[in-house]
């Protein structure tokens, strides 16, 4: 009877699978858009169930589904359909027109919908960046992004550019935002030299991202978009994604070459009425010549308050017969030329992706001798090796060559050395050219310079023509990612990547004294590299009909310059060369110097979590938790504040959702957001186990028993903080999406709060408590402001379109705290200390303070106490202790004249606005973009000497009676 049981048992089962069977079946289809292109990564659901997948490369899918069965097909920006379940059948997708649904990456590349964020976050097409035709990519930002300020390098195309997002939230020298490329963290900084400096800036790392190779960069402007990546993220981020291959008939190949030409089309503001001298009119010689004024040449004065420039011919000081004109300072520029050559190939099957592009530059600048030559290789592969597995890799290699950029400071800047005490009749093309002293060699000026350098001129082309500096640059970056699809609503991501970054720099400058004399030779080597290795749990699912989730739970580990693999090294002569034009270290008159060195490592260990949850695509909350580990902040024993949270939550609700807002004609979207957020800054490497260390100092003395004594100080006179902690931003955002006329005008606008507290800053120490400085945790700092982006279409049509865009940023920086008792923190220094920019509390940020001003007249009685006058608050013009221009009368400095320091207010811009305009007509394309920033004080050298020695138009004022005197 059991064995009966058992047979029927078994049968009925077999009839259930059967039937089972029977009930289910395979589908395929293929999804394309409106142009009949496929569309790769669009989501295929049975409804009702978990059952799912996505369309490969081709746009193809297939599903085992039950009879019946109906299909959800969705991608972010695309309208969700659902269709019946068939086998071979093809759906075509449309855009989601009535939604705001541009898709943009956020935290570790993950693509979210605009609609759904609680921050500020803005894309830019790498179309738009290459349309800029700048060899540097963060330039080509400038104007696109609301809240972003690039303050571009004057060196030339190799300049680093400085990146402020949101004003300045560190009082630190860089505070440049992260950059993220494919996943691989790069901290760029600033190069170059101050305004008394002679250093030249060959730029960072920026230079050698090849914007051809980018998708996009994705702008992560507040702290809840960029608090996901730690302490490294307080400046904000920049996300690029690199191209990856598309799916095309064939081998898809591609040639593209953009050329453009610079030209120097202004100067600074120049006199061309009066020549040098301080005498307006001119001396005769035996023969009843007229010859130019000694107290026009460089060595002796070099003042333009001399004869008018008339055409008349007189003896030069060089004793050469010349024309008395004015001299233009763009002769001397060439024409800059940027020649950009881009190959690619490209294709996709079934399962595999592949881009393999090589990018060849050629862009020299209006200076002389000044160029960047780079090449530039790319390969990105993705594959699909399983249902379940799949990876995506991309090596960028790149190589840059760089040549003599413009000096950045001292007089062998061109724009300062052309009005540094040259008199506005100097024959500039002659002492250029022929800069090389007929008789003793070497410099014009190496000999009897008043004879045949005068003016100072040859000398210093002599210097630019041969002292030539080069740098070559290579920069590796290799990342691969590694998903596997666990469930239908679970993956993993594992990611792992570096970047090798090696800077060769070689000086050779030809000797300037007699017989080229002198001399010196250098070379250096520069190697920094970083690892981080990142893993992630990935899920994303329908909690109910209502709630979607999307959450990650990861941890990763970043290691730079750790063990003896990054150094830095020089070599350099000393005393000049012992043969000319010989470069060579062995080659130096005195015993050569060599410096060697390990970069300074560093290790950041993190966990992080984050996400969102979404109500009927309406009600959106996102939330990011990471805790970071860093070796920056632990002392040599182990203790430290090396462990901190920096957490962010946001909410956005879109409106338009609500059924009073459905078929609306005018509003087509609206949503409103906020967010609270902390990110923050840690201290520079080894900080904590380089500075104010008690040790052994070199040396000894005597002391009382006659004996040698050791010294015992603290390293770098140093007073060591033992519980430094890291720097921490809090910002509060909120904001508002509106789509109007069916999203052909859009509003983006934010308001936003940052306070930035526990600044890592090196204060100064009494000089009788025997050490110099030493760093405090003090500080706090607020951005407020305003942005405001605005898109249109104002023609939309089949062949002729206008896009539109329009940016305002109102940012205002303040000190609220330093530390106590400190109401002045200087940030930096122009031309020596004449001008100060300073972080003063109850201020804006960077005051600028010089005892350079005007002084202004105040009568007093005998006890000191102001009283009226007449000449009350006239400037005060007398004789210095420093002597005057001719021994007359000049301007007193208020410090000269009362001991006081102005301040002449921020150097901050007010405002800043741009608007973009895009025109296309057909396949013809035609767009332009205008830049502003209003309000800002900048010190300049060149504008304080041209204006004291009579260069600028601005001194012409009361030289006669027709100018006003």
């Amino acid at each position: 009877m059991k064995k009966m049981y058992l047979k029927c048992f078994s049968l009925l089962l077999l009839c259930f699978l059967t039937i089972t069977a029977f009930a289910q079946k395979n589908i395929t289809g293929t999804v394309k858009d409106a142009s009949g292109n496929p569309i790769p990564g669009v989501s295929v659901l049975e409804k009702g169930t978990q059952n799912g997948t996505s369309t490969n490369a081709e746009g193809k899918f297939t599903l085992t589904v039950k009879e019946g069965a109906r299909l959800v097909i969705k991608s972010i920006g695309l309208v969700t359909q659902e269709v019946a379940a068939s086998s071979g059948q093809s759906i075509v997708m449309v855009d989601d027109t009535e939604s705001l649904s541009e898709v943009i990456v956020t935290g570790f590349g993950v693509k979210k919908e605009v609609k759904r964020l609680s921050y500020s976050a803005t894309a830019v097409s790498g179309n738009e960046l290459s349309q800029a035709n700048n060899a540097n990519v963060v330039n080509s930002l400038q104007g696109k992004v609301a809240g972003v300020m690039i303050n571009q390098g004057a060196s030339g195309p190799t300049s680093s550019s400085r990146i402020r997002i949101r004003g300045n939230s560190s009082l630190s020298s860089n505070t440049q935002p992260l950059i993220v490329y494919d996943g691989i963290l790069m901290e760029p900084g600033t190069s170059g030299a101050d305004s008394w400096g002679d250093a030249a800036d060959f730029g960072n790392i920026m230079k050698n991202i090849n914007s051809d190779d980018i998708e996009s960069i994705s702008v992560l402007k507040g702290a809840a978009a960029s608090a996901l990546y730690g302490s490294k993220a307080a400046g904000g981020v920049l996300l690029i994604t690199s191209k990856k291959g598309k799916t095309t008939k064939g081998l898809g190949v591609t040639v593209s070459q953009t050329s453009s030409f610079d030209k120097a089309y202004r100067f600074v503001d120049l006199q061309n009425q009066y020549g040098g001298g301080i005498s307006p009119v001119f001396a005769k010689d035996a023969n009843g010549v007229d010859v130019v004024d000694q107290s026009a040449g460089y060595y002796v004065g070099g003042y333009s308050f001399g004869p008018k420039l008339d055409g008349r011919m007189v003896k030069d000081l060089d004793g050469v017969m010349r024309p008395w004109v004015a001299n233009n300072p763009l002769d001397y520029f060439n024409t800059g030329k940027f020649i950009n050559t881009n190959v690619s190939v490209e294709g996709a099957n079934e399962n595999t992706t592949y881009r393999l592009a090589y990018t060849n530059l050629d862009n020299s600048s209006v200076q002389p001798g000044n160029s960047l030559k780079r090449d530039a290789f790319a390969l990105r592969v993705t594959k699909e090796i399983s249902k379940s597995i799949s990876i995506d890799a991309s090596v960028n290699y790149t190589m840059s060559n760089s040549l003599n950029p413009a000096r950045q400071g001292s007089a062998n800047n061109p724009l300062f050395a052309f009005t540094y005490y040259k008199p506005r009749n100097v024959d500039l093309n002659t002492y250029i050219n022929n800069n090389i002293n007929p008789v003793s060699g070497g410099a014009l000026g190496s000999t009897d310079r008043n004879r045949y350098d005068p003016y100072g001129i040859g000398s210093f082309a002599y210097g630019l023509q041969n002292d030539n500096r080069t740098e070559k640059e290579n920069n590796l970056l290799a990342n691969i990612d590694v998903n596997i699809k666990i469930l239908p609503w679970l993956s993993a991501l594992v990611r792992t990547n570096t970047n090798f970054y090696n800077i060769a720099y070689e000086r050779k400058n030809r000797g300037a004294g007699i017989a080229f004399a002198g001399g010196d030779y250098e070379i250096s080597q520069n190697t920094n590299k970083s690892y981080r290795v990142q893993g992630l749990l990935n899920a994303t699912k329908e909690l109910s009909g209502d709630f979607e989730l999307n959450a990650s739970l990861g941890a990763e580990t970043y290691q730079k310059n750790l063990g003896s693999s990054a150094f830095y090294n020089r070599s350099n002569t000393n005393g000049g060369l012992k043969i000319p034009d010989v470069y060579s270290i062995s080659n130096s008159i005195n015993p050569a110097s060599t410096t060697a060195y390990p970069n300074l490592g560093e290790r950041t260990d993190a966990v992080y979590l984050y996400g969102d949850i979404t109500w009927k695509n309406m009600l959106t909350l996102n939330f990011t938790g990471r805790n970071d580990w860093s070796s920056a902040l632990t002392y040599r024993d182990g203790h430290g504040n090396y462990s901190y949270f920096y957490p962010s939550v946001g909410l956005s609700w879109i409106f338009t959702e609500l059924p009073v807002f459905q078929n609306n004609s005018i509003l087509s979207f609206g949503k409103l957001r906020g967010s609270y957020s902390y990110t923050g800054l840690s201290a520079r490497p080894q900080l904590t186990n380089t500075d104010g260390y008690y040790r052994l100092q070199d040396g000894t003395f005597s002391n009382a028993n006659g004996g040698n004594q050791s010294v015992y100080g603290f390293s770098d006179n140093i007073l060591r903080n033992n519980n430094l902690k890291n720097e921490l931003t809090k910002e509060f955002e909120i904001g508002t999406n509106l789509g109007f006329f069916k999203n052909r005008l859009n509003f983006d606008v934010a308001y936003y709060k940052k306070n930035s507290y526990n600044q890592i800053l090196s204060f100064s120490l009494p000089q009788e408590s025997g050490v110099s400085s030493q760093s405090l945790n003090a500080g706090n700092i607020q951005n407020q402001g305003i942005e405001v982006l605005v898109t249109g279409k104002p023609i939309e049509s089949r062949d002729f379109n206008w896009n539109a865009s329009v940016t305002f940023t109102r940012n205002r920086n303040k000190i609220l705290e330093l530390a106590p008792g400190v109401q002045n923190y200087d940030l930096d220094l122009a031309f020596g200390n004449d001008i100060t920019s300073v972080a003063r509390v109850g201020e804006q940020y960077g005051s600028l303070i010089t005892g350079y001003g005007y002084s202004y007249y105040q009568k007093k009685d005998a006890s000191g106490n102001p009283i009226a006058s007449p000449s009350n608050g006239k400037k005060v013009l007398g004789n210095t202790g420093y002597g005057t221009t001719g021994g007359y009368y000049t301007f007193v400095r208020s410090q000269d004249y009362d001991g006081t320091r102005k301040n002449l207010g921020t150097m901050m811009e007010n405002y800043l606005a741009s608007t973009r305009q895009d025109l296309t007509y057909k396949n013809f394309s035609l767009g332009f973009q205008i830049d502003a920033k209003i309000g800002g004080l900048m010190a300049s050298g060149t504008h304080q000497y041209g204006s004291a020695n009579g260069s600028f138009s601005n001194s012409l004022f009361g030289r006669d009676e027709a100018s006003g005197g």
